[in-house]
């Protein structure tokens, strides 16, 4: 889901995972590239899609951060049942 709103609004996509300076940074390149789109297209689409990528790697980023945190949580709840057992 979080992907999908990436695609679409990016700067709304990095707020839903609280990275706001991100959201700032990716609101500037969605501003610049609907200016650059009215001039020139391919600019714009191009500016479009740097957006649009900034906002899928910081997503992805964020997911790995979750998942390294689980995977700590688990094993340090192993590790203290493991003590407990011993003892």
């Amino acid at each position: 889901m979080r992907y999908l709103l990436a695609v679409f609004a990016p700067p709304s996509a990095l707020l839903v995972v609280g990275k706001y300076v991100q959201a700032a940074i990716s609101l500037v390149l969605v501003i610049a590239a609907l200016l650059a789109g009215f001039i020139f297209v391919v600019p714009g689409v191009m500016l479009g899609l740097v957006a649009i990528a900034h906002a899928i790697v910081v997503i992805h980023g964020v997911q790995a951060d979750e998942h390294v945190e689980r995977v700590v949580a688990a094993l340090e709840r192993n590790e203290v049942e493991r003590n407990e057992n011993v003892s």
